[in-house]
């Protein structure tokens, strides 16, 4: 990490970091231990500054709900994964479950549910 940045900083570069990508999903394998296959995996949410570098989660994603910004990179995160299970699909590759945190804010939203269910219909992506 080159420097923590500053919640002000956090705050002018969020809309920038959803739209480019620098905030982006971290895929944490899930392993059977009996079998060492993998069975799923966790899409955990990453902030990679151009300028800054790295950002901890512990630092960022409290800014976010803080600033009524986290339901914006929940549902950007749930659409980087609908995506990427799309293209497994397309490659004739089977995908696995991926698990999306969210947070416990989103449910304040009016069209939580309804931004939820239209991407996974848009990515043609099984709830399960």
């Amino acid at each position: 990490m080159k420097r923590k940045m500053t919640e002000q900083e956090l705050i002018a570069k969020f809309d920038d970091a959803v739209k480019n990508g620098h905030i982006f999903a971290y895929y944490q394998p899930k392993i059977n231990h009996s079998t060492g296959r993998m069975i799923g995996a966790e899409a955990l949410m990453r902030w990679e500054d151009p300028e800054f570098g790295i950002q901890y989660p512990g630092d960022f994603i409290p800014v976010m709900e803080k600033n009524d910004l986290i339901y914006r990179a929940d549902i950007a995160m749930f659409k980087a994964v609908c995506k990427f299970q799309r293209k497994c699909l397309d490659s004739g590759k089977k995908p696995v479950p991926i698990s999306v945190n969210m947070s416990r804010y989103d449910i304040y939203q009016k069209e939580y549910i309804k931004e939820i269910e239209r991407l996974r219909r848009k990515y043609n992506v099984e709830p399960k």
